[in-house]
C-alpha cells in the first residue's frame, strides 16, 4: 500500500510542490531535470514515482536508454560540480553531516567558478567544517 503523502505529510507536500516550482523555472535543461527526478525516486525506492520519472525522461531523452542506465549515473556525474552541491544538499536536512561535507568538498574542488566556490565555502560552514579544514569549535 502506497503512502498517501499529500494527507499524511501535508507540509511535505507543500514543500515537494515548492522544490518543483522553483526548478521547473530554473534554467536546468529539460532532461537533466527529468533524469534528476528519476535517480531521487530511484534512491527513495518508490516504485510508482521511478515508473511516472522513467516515462517522462524518455519522452525528453534523445536516447532513450538513458534513463535505464541511471544506476550508473554516478559514474557520468563524478565531474560535474553542481552534482556534488545538489547532494550535500539533500543531505544536510537529514543530519547526514559527513557525507554532505564530503559532497561539499568535492564540488568545491570541481568548479573553476571563484563565485561558486566562496558560496559553497559558505554553505559548508554550517556543518563545522571549513574550506581550510578547521574545526569552527
Amino acid at each position: 500500500m502506497r503512502l498517501d503523502y499529500r494527507h499524511e505529510l501535508p507540509e511535505a507536500s507543500r514543500a515537494m510542490s515548492e522544490l518543483e516550482r522553483v526548478v521547473g523555472a530554473s534554467t536546468l535543461d529539460p532532461k537533466m531535470r527529468e533524469l534528476i527526478k528519476l535517480r531521487a525516486s530511484q534512491i527513495n525506492g518508490c516504485a510508482y514515482c521511478v515508473d511516472m520519472h522513467t516515462k517522462d525522461a524518455e519522452a525528453v531523452c534523445e536516447d532513450p536508454q538513458r534513463p535505464h542506465r541511471l544506476a550508473a549515473w554516478r559514474d557520468d556525474l563524478d565531474g560535474y560540480y553542481r552534482y556534488w552541491a545538489a547532494r550535500a544538499g539533500l543531505r544536510r536536512p537529514f543530519g547526514r553531516v559527513d557525507e554532505a561535507a564530503e559532497a561539499d568538498r568535492r564540488a568545491i574542488e570541481l568548479t573553476d567558478n571563484p563565485s561558486e566556490r566562496a558560496l559553497l565555502e559558505t554553505r559548508r560552514e554550517p556543518t563545522g567544517i571549513r574550506a581550510t579544514g578547521a574545526n569552527n569549535h
